[in-house]
């Protein structure tokens, strides 16, 4: 949940009438609180305790690397490497449009099958030096059964990249590990403790009669409950500035091959240009046929109830639901894509984000960053 316009609002409200009617004024607090607890909640408490991140075992066998780990929310094994570039035949520009969208697509539609393969490609700059990897991770209950699998994905990536000329090795330890800055966090008290200020000061401030003051001195008392309960496990701080893709607007809409081609060209050269260092992480899943079932259902009933009722927000969203859907009936396959970039700097952050969103897409700097960090 974002806090929006009605959250300020309803903000704005309260202040005004406080001072002249507690009881009205208690229950706009109350709607106020309820509606943004869940994003209040998630943003203090990674501030207060920091992002919860479960770092893997690497290992390494012949200049091989994978790595693993147990994924506590759900009990279940991890376990991954990555395919690392050498090498291409033939570059961007060397194709021409429809060449270059033939291996893109080709490459991608025969790798990507399986929905429950975590399949991320890895964009690396480092001091002048790139690194391309293709991470490949497998989940299961049983560790052996989930090497086997993450063998077999491996030879499927291998025979998809060999068709489209590029060559490649097992990635190392030392290619795996991502150049990101964390450190351990400490707990910043000095918030809660704030917290509780501030609320005796408004239950001093404005004689609140018995039922403001139960909902006044509710409100922190929840809020702490909601943040502890986020609280525990190890916690890190990210040190490196993000960017995030929040929305593909390219995605409603038909695009010509040449205009996919010309975006491609932009980017390579963006990138190879940019005199920052920087982590792009994609990680990309095939988008279920049941899915797709919905969004065509979604399309049908929200151009219906905006039609008839005169919501803009509603038809944009049937629109967009509508774009997907045609895709689809054109023999295009659909994907769920979430982007992540890490730098070292604002000024770095702030190209990045002039780059993506010249592609159509937008971007913004996440005031919570543990939702977006997928980097294993």
């Amino acid at each position: 949940m974002k806090i929006g316009k009605i959250h300020i609002i309803l903000l704005i409200t309260f202040l005004f009438i406080a001072p002249f009617n507690s009881s009205l004024a208690s229950v706009i607090f109350l709607a106020l609180y309820i509606t943004a607890l869940p994003a209040i909640s998630e943003s203090l408490a990674e501030y207060v305790y920091g992002i919860r991140m479960v770092f893997p075992r690497f290992e390494e066998r012949g200049g091989q690397g994978a790595y693993i780990y147990l994924k506590h929310e759900y009990g279940k094994y991890r376990v991954g490497t990555a395919l690392k570039i050498r090498g291409v035949k033939h570059n961007i520009h060397d194709l021409d449009a429809y060449g270059w969208i033939g291996r893109a697509s080709s490459f991608i539609d025969n790798c990507i099958k399986d929905y429950d393969v975590d399949y991320k490609f890895i964009y690396v700059k480092e001091r002048g030096n790139f690194r391309y990897l293709i991470d490949i991770a497998v989940d299961g209950d049983d560790l052996n059964t989930v090497r086997y699998r993450l063998f077999d994905m491996l030879s499927a990536a291998k025979s998809n990249l060999d068709a489209v000329g590029l060559e490649y090795e097992i990635a190392s330890k030392e290619d795996l590990i991502l150049p990101l800055k964390f450190e351990e966090a400490r707990t910043r008290w000095w918030v809660p403790i704030s917290l509780m200020l501030v609320t005796a000061y408004l239950l001093w401030r404005f004689r609140f009669d018995l039922f403001g003051m139960l909902t006044v001195a509710a409100v922190p008392i929840l809020l702490l409950i909601s943040i502890v309960m986020r609280g525990g496990g190890k916690r890190y701080r990210l040190l490196n500035e993000m960017v995030v893709v929040k929305e593909d607007k390219v995605a409603y809409r038909d695009i010509s091959v040449e205009e996919l081609y010309g975006n491609a060209r932009y980017v390579h050269n963006s990138l190879s240009k940019s005199i920052y260092d920087y982590v792009i992480v994609i990680k990309l899943s095939r988008i279920p046929t049941g899915e797709v079932e919905d969004m065509r259902g979604k399309f049908y009933s929200k151009s219906r109830w905006g039609e008839a009722m005169g919501r803009y927000e509603m038809l944009d969203e049937a629109r967009k639901y509508g774009g997907l859907t045609d895709r689809n009936e054109r023999g295009e396959s659909l994907y769920r894509c979430d982007m992540a970039v890490y730098v070292n700097s604002q000024a770095a952050a702030r190209q990045a984000q002039a780059v993506l969103e010249k592609l159509g897409l937008k971007a913004t700097n996440p005031l919570v960053k543990g939702r977006h960090i997928k980097i294993y």
